[in-house]
C-alpha cells in the first residue's frame, strides 16, 4: 500500500513524466495476494473482498487484483466513456491466458 501511494502521490504531482505527448495516462495494475486461507471480522467469516484501484483523474484504466482464499476478485475504474464490456472481455482473455498483454 505505501509503494500504491507513493506512485499516486508523484503522478499527481508529475502527470506526464512517463510520456508528456499523451493527455491521459493508462494508470496503474495492482495484484495483492492476501492470504490462501479464510479470515474472520467479529467472529463471523469474510467471504469475499473488494479491491479497489488507484487512479487520478488523468488515468484511462486502473486495476487492482486481490487473491483470497483461492479466488481473485478484480475491480477496474475507467472513463465513463470507455467500452467497458470490451475492456472486461480482454482482461478475462489476459487473466485466463487467451491473449498476450496488448489493448490492440
Amino acid at each position: 500500500m505505501q509503494s500504491v501511494r507513493r506512485q499516486v502521490e508523484h503522478r499527481s504531482k508529475h502527470p506526464y513524466d512517463d510520456n508528456p505527448v499523451r493527455d491521459r495516462q493508462i494508470g496503474y495494475v495492482t495484484v495483492i495476494p492476501w492470504v490462501s486461507r479464510p479470515c474472520f471480522f467479529a467472529g463471523a467469516r469474510v467471504k469475499h473482498v473488494a479491491p479497489f484501484a488507484a487512479s487520478l483523474g488523468t488515468d484511462e484504466l486502473s486495476a487492482a487484483g486481490v487473491l483470497y482464499d483461492g479466488m481473485l476478485s478484480v475491480a477496474v475504474t475507467m472513463q465513463a466513456s470507455s467500452d467497458v464490456t470490451s475492456v472486461v472481455e480482454h482482461i478475462e482473455r489476459l487473466l485466463t491466458g487467451e491473449v498476450g498483454d496488448s489493448l490492440d
